[in-house]
């Protein structure tokens, strides 16, 4: 039968004497045995007898992205600080830092997870468990910091590279919701967490950091270290190619966006980098390496208090006596001096309030 997964599903547009437009059997076949060599998961005989595909490996993926979730979480892990986990406590400490800095969030968007790649029990993105596993642990965090039922706090994935294996793992069996792009554009905004380890620079600005809703809390790529990182690439590519191109070394305007989206959301937003290391590498050296690799070039970003989104630089401006304004002014200067951004000062104060 065609919906049996442990049978090879019949031409369901096959041609015929009647019906000239549609898949020849051997194109069928060719285009069959394509999609099962690049989706190892679902082939005959991979089947377990309550219908899992891989062997139940799926499954398996999935609960190990709720172990990891439990390690993080539970105190009980790190009371050993010579153990296997004798690093969680300070990457737990600064999950839990990041969380606490953030106001109030109403929704969780996961973007740019990239997908399982599973090909055999032994060979799948590992990175993707760890990823995915310290998503739910940050949600959690939000909810017992807001005093949520865990388990409420809306959560959304979108990635276009996710395949039937992704949708199995986390919708089928996670019962997580998966988005279409665009989608999650919709949903992210000023009150939202965005998690996006792996998201395109190049698209950062114009889709999860646009002008007035930038998230209250991001983790993505780090570019806020003095060197702009990935998001230093994407400029240099963009002027470059236009460079190359046109033989004209004026910078476009192009790149001068993509800076001043960058310079502007460091403005209002803090970035403390992550690492996300918790076992001892000693202990564990296989798993520090992959941790490494998931988390090395991976930060936070929490809005600043009293910062203003693009939205709200538009109010009217308050004007208050100098008396008022200086002492307040200098007493902050050697603050605002330590900034590497560009600030103006002067005998005005704008009314700035986050909008959250």
């Amino acid at each position: 039968m065609a919906g049996n997964p442990q049978s090879r599903p019949i031409n369901p547009f096959p041609l015929s004497a009647t019906n000239r437009v549609g898949i020849s059997g051997s194109e069928w076949s060719d285009h069959l045995e394509e999609w099962l060599y690049g989706h190892q998961a679902f082939k005959p005989g991979s089947y377990l007898p309550d219908g899992q595909p891989a062997h139940g490996r799926l499954r398996y993926i999935w609960l190990q992205i709720l172990d990891v979730t439990r390690i993080i979480m539970d105190d009980r892990t790190c009371d050993n600080p010579t153990g296997l986990y004798g690093n969680l406590g300070p990457v737990r400490k600064s999950l839990r830092a990041a969380v606490k800095k953030a106001g109030p969030i109403t929704k969780a968007v996961c973007m740019g997870l990239g997908p399982i790649r599973y090909r055999s029990l032994f060979n799948y993105n590992f990175d993707y468990v760890q990823q995915c596993g310290v998503f739910f642990a940050l949600c959690q965090m939000i909810e017992e910091k807001q005093d949520m039922q865990l388990g409420t706090l809306p959560v959304f994935f979108q990635e276009p590279a996710f395949e039937l294996e992704d949708r199995w793992i986390l919708e089928r069996i996670g019962r997580q919701t998966i988005v279409r792009v665009p989608a999650a554009n919709d949903l992210m905004n000023v009150q939202s967490f965005v998690y996006a380890p792996h998201f395109p620079s190049n698209l950062l600005f114009n889709t999860i950091c646009r002008p007035g809703f930038e998230p209250e809390l991001l983790f993505t790529n780090t570019f806020h270290t003095g060197d702009l990182g990935s998001v230093g690439y994407a400029i240099t590519d963009i002027y470059l190619s236009k460079v190359y191109w046109t033989r004209d070394s004026t910078v476009n305007q192009e790149a001068i966006d993509m800076y001043d989206a960058a310079k502007r959301f460091l403005q209002t937003h803090e970035g403390t980098v992550y690492w996300g290391v918790y076992v001892l590498e000693e202990n564990n050296q296989p798993l520090a390496k992959l941790l490494r690799a998931a988390f090395s070039s991976s930060s936070f970003y929490v809005r600043r208090h009293g910062a203003v989104s693009q939205s709200d630089s538009k109010r009217p401006v308050k004007t208050l006596e100098a008396k008022v304004l200086l002492p307040n002014l200098w007493s902050c200067l050697p603050k605002l001096l330590s900034l590497d951004f560009d600030q103006t000062l002067d005998l005005t104060l704008r009314s700035r309030t986050a909008k959250r």
